[in-house]
């Protein structure tokens, strides 16, 4: 795996935790792509790291 690659995985999980799980069970149709005001309450994200992803992934949040 490329440094790349563990990026994309790490960003994947910040957004939906449970990605591995629904890749392994099938059900990609339900894996959170981006992540809104309410997700970061429910994955207690704090406004730091929203910072950071807003400048690292600006079209992941909304």
């Amino acid at each position: 795996m490329t440094n790349a690659e563990i990026v994309a995985v790490g960003r994947s999980l910040i957004i939906d935790p449970r990605w591995i799980s629904k890749v392994l069970e099938g059900k990609e149709d339900t894996i959170r792509r981006v992540l809104v005001d309410q997700d970061r309450e429910e994955l207690m994200i704090g406004n730091g790291v929203v910072d950071f992803l807003s400048i690292m992934m600006p079209d992941r949040l909304r």
